[in-house]
């Protein structure tokens, strides 16, 4: 499925161990070399699914713009022992957070909840 966070980061883990696989074919490597390889294959990984983030806010962005902000789901909802609404986070904040993680803490890794949902609302806020 074109476009979706998961499909993306199991092809870069596959693309990465071809080109693992054809350098160990080459030669034997130190522990500081295996390590930069890994290093390089967890900054790919991590680039694509900052890139996929941003391209998911941008669709939503576009989707609001035809579609209406005020149509715009929140991924979480916060209500007073009334049932009035206090606290809401939209669809479109909650991707932004992500990215603000993944761009901000190199130690944050999403969950695989996380990319799930994402690529929900990749379907869901799809203009084409």
């Amino acid at each position: 499925m074109k476009g979706c966070l998961i499909h993306d980061y199991v092809g870069s883990i596959a693309v990465a161990n071809v080109h693992i696989q054809k350098k160990l074919l080459q030669k034997y490597f130190t522990f500081r070399e295996l390590t930069n390889i890994i290093n390089s294959i967890h900054f790919t990984m991590r680039k694509i699914i900052i890139d996929k983030m941003k391209k998911l806010q941008t669709q939503i962005e576009k989707w609001a713009r035809v579609h209406g902000h005020e149509n715009l789901n929140n991924s979480e909802e916060h209500r007073d022992d009334k049932g009035r609404l206090i606290w809401k986070r939209s669809d479109w904040e909650y991707v932004d957070d992500t990215y603000g993680h993944m761009v901000n803490d190199d130690e944050y890794e999403p969950h695989s909840n996380t990319l799930k949902k994402m690529n929900q609302l990749w379907k869901r806020y799809n203009v084409d």
